[in-house]
């Protein structure tokens, strides 16, 4: 069973000099990339919509905002969404803004956090619609089976605050102490420019992405961090 994942990059608030920005947004999720245009200032606008084929909700997805350079472009911030706590609806939203940490948490080579604060922000609206071609009787099912993963979630959250509140970082400590030690890195925060190659994404076995009304450049590279 797979599901359509729609995801609308709607703008960003930025702190620092307007003419030091000229950022981009690039969305990961079940190896495949996808990435905006480049728009300049503090309070870049986007409003570009994308859409994903997700076959497993036990990923997450990856967003990184990048500031474009003459040859190096620089990680901004990032942020990592769990699929299973995307809700499913018909209709596009207004969005949520989802704050950005400039490092990202490994276990066993995924990515399973981030850490780091920054005072950068990024609005998207992200949901979840089952395909138009299965029987009614299945897509009720799997309407049920998706708000009861979302039931979850928000329980586990809630559950988490007021474990955190009578105990103190206890409970924070002990998330952490699942994956060990906060390790460096998963990279740092430069890569090559984006526009240095621009081709069509290849269709994934996994997962395949279609970009909205405004054509949005891909970026097959993934960069060589250094």
């Amino acid at each position: 069973m797979f599901f359509f994942s729609f995801l609308s990059v709607k703008k960003a608030k930025l702190h620092g000099p307007p003419d030091k920005f000229n950022a981009y947004v690039t969305l990961k999720v079940q190896n495949v990339k996808s990435t905006t245009i480049a728009v300049r200032g503090d309070r870049p606008c986007w409003e570009q919509d994308f859409m994903f084929e997700i076959n497993h909700l036990d990923s997450g997805l990856v967003v990184e905002l990048w500031n474009k350079g003459l040859i190096w472009d620089t990680m901004i911030g990032t942020a990592l969404i769990p699929l299973d706590s995307i809700q499913q609806s018909d209709e596009e939203g207004p969005g949520q803004w989802t704050p950005l940490d400039s490092e990202v948490l490994m276990k066993e080579d995924q990515i399973c956090g981030t850490t780091n604060p920054t005072s950068h922000r990024v609005l998207l609206d992200t949901r979840f619609e089952l395909p138009f071609e299965i029987p009614e009787n299945e897509a009720q099912y799997w309407s049920r089976k998706l708000e009861r993963v979302n039931r979850s979630m928000s329980e586990q959250v809630s559950r988490l605050v007021q474990f955190s509140l009578e105990d103190g970082d206890s409970v924070i400590d002990e998330r952490f102490g699942e994956i060990g030690h906060r390790p460096p890195p998963f990279y740092n925060t430069s890569q090559p420019n984006s526009s240095a190659h621009h081709v069509p994404q290849q269709p994934s076995t996994q997962a395949s992405s279609q970009q909205g009304n405004k054509t949005a450049s891909q970026s097959t590279q993934e960069g060589g961090f250094l």
